[in-house]
């Protein structure tokens, strides 16, 4: 599951990853406004002109800032796994590097006459930006904290001690009191709306496991075969390679429940799925429950080689290992129908299924406890 963005993150990842791809998404309008406050700000009212020394410097710091923030997000998708802790600290020191430009900008508007041209556009770009910044920074809190305070504070201190300026200190003190209130709302909001999210996510996912599965053995049901067989089919048709089906019966099943009831039956399906999937987990091959006693293993072209070995891993695995439970010790064998075939537009995936299930049948007529395979097997078997 991944929102469509320039980021893709995964609800079921850390509090920390999430809030760090949030708080770049969030910030990327930020980013481009910072880049056309500075023309706005210094062109279109003329200091530029008067002082182009200084507008140059502001102009230099907030784009180069800015440009720097835009490469930083676009590696964030790449890097940040890898480098969490270095990508995470270049984070912090850009953003409060613009922070304490936009908090000087502040300053010197009111306190130096030389920028008393931009003082009121100055004031009011600084109470948006405290404002939407403590809003839409709000995943990393601290952070949102610490830049809207590199903002106000310097401002509001040095009001607090200039002769008739206890104004201003008392507007901004009340403005960054509020700021604080509302972020700590929001911020307890975002918390709560991940945690909701993360929980939705973690059941959906129980409830899309719990619908391949089977509630017995815990192997993957006879539903999810279906589908994954005909995925495998189609892209090894599409790839003109082998694919491989392996159908297994439990020997003599009805015995064990004649004798031991069903119960000890039913644990005995388990036994045998985890005797299975201990072996098929070298060829990282999928165990389903076919039905009843029988289950079947899909295995890849990759490990095709593998498939004999493999028949041979499992019929020892069954021959020395019974099943055990109190005082039953049962002996348990297993047969096996294997098919290998390079798939192909002139086969079907029903073939594939229908010479695993004769050689199935070969194996139980010819004593059970074996492997047959099909004859499309001859030619990919070596």
């Amino acid at each position: 599951m991944s929102e469509q963005s320039t980021f893709q993150y995964r609800p079921e990842s850390d509090f920390h990853r999430r809030s760090h791809f949030d708080f770049i998404k969030r910030a990327l309008p930020g980013i481009y406004l910072y880049i056309a406050a500075w023309p706005i700000l210094f062109l279109w009212t003329g200091f530029h002109e008067k002082h182009p020394f200084i507008s140059g410097i502001f102009g230099f710091g907030f784009i180069s800032i800015s440009l720097l923030r835009l490469m930083h997000t676009q590696m964030t998708e790449s890097h940040y796994d890898d480098n969490r802790f270095a990508w995470q600290y270049g984070l912090y020191i850009l953003v409060l590097a613009h922070a304490g430009f936009w908090g000087a900008l502040f300053y010197f508007a009111n306190f130096d006459p030389r920028f008393a041209v931009i003082v009121t556009p100055v004031n009011l770009v600084i109470a948006g930006i405290a404002s939407a910044s403590m809003i839409s920074l709000i995943p990393i809190y601290w952070l949102a904290q610490v830049y809207v305070a590199l903002l106000l504070v310097p401002t509001g201190v040095a009001s607090a001690f200039t002769n008739g300026m206890w104004q201003l200190c008392l507007i901004i003190l009340i403005y960054w009191l509020y700021l604080i209130f509302i972020g700590r709302r929001f911020h307890k909001e975002y918390v709560r709306a991940f945690e909701i999210e993360k929980a939705l996510f973690t059941k959906t996912v129980e409830l899309e496991q719990q619908s391949i599965t089977d509630r017995l053995t815990k192997a993957f049901n006879r539903l999810h075969f279906d589908q994954y067989l005909q995925e495998q089919w189609h892209k090894a048709v599409n790839e003109q390679q082998g694919i491989s089906l392996l159908i297994l019966d439990v020997d003599h099943f009805k015995k064990i429940n004649d004798q031991f009831g069903h119960l000890v039956g039913d644990h005995c399906l388990q036994h045998a799925t985890h005797l299975i999937s201990q072996c098929a987990e070298k060829l990282k091959a999928p165990v389903f429950r076919y039905g009843g006693e029988e289950f079947v293993v899909l295995v890849n072209s990759e490990h095709s080689a593998s498939v004999e070995q493999l028949t041979e891993n499992i019929l020892n695995a069954f021959r020395e290992t019974p099943y055990q439970e109190g005082q039953i010790h049962h002996p348990m064998t297993i047969s096996i129908g294997v098919c290998q075939l390079i798939a192909s537009t002139k086969l079907t995936v029903e073939t594939l299924l229908k010479e695993a299930d004769d050689a199935l049948y070969l194996a139980k007529q010819r004593g059970r406890n074996r492997a047959e395979f099909s004859q499309f097997s001859q030619g990919i078997k070596a």
